[in-house]
């Protein structure tokens, strides 16, 4: 029983307000303890799993699955944990 927040860590971590950047999310706690980024992913406009973090909100839901990785190695979100799902 409980609410959504009592038991969901995005729910917890996310910024819902629109007037939020999501530079101000990007340093919340949401990375899970077990979770690691892929090591040298990049985008294919050359951009890692940071860019991602200053500039898109916890689970990336604008930009996660837009770019794939350099070489075909996969979308931020199959290889950042911030933008895996919670």
């Amino acid at each position: 029983k409980g609410t959504a927040y009592d038991h969901c860590c995005y729910c917890k971590n996310a910024v819902v307000a629109s007037n939020v950047s999501p530079t101000a999310v990007a340093s919340s706690s949401f990375e899970s303890e077990t979770c690691e980024d892929t090591e040298g992913w990049r985008d294919d406009k050359g951009d890692g799993c940071e860019w991602y973090q200053y500039n898109d909100f916890p689970g990336c839901p604008k930009f996660g699955t837009n770019f794939t990785g350099d070489g075909d190695k996969g979308s931020a979100a199959e290889n950042c944990c911030y933008c895996k799902d919670p």
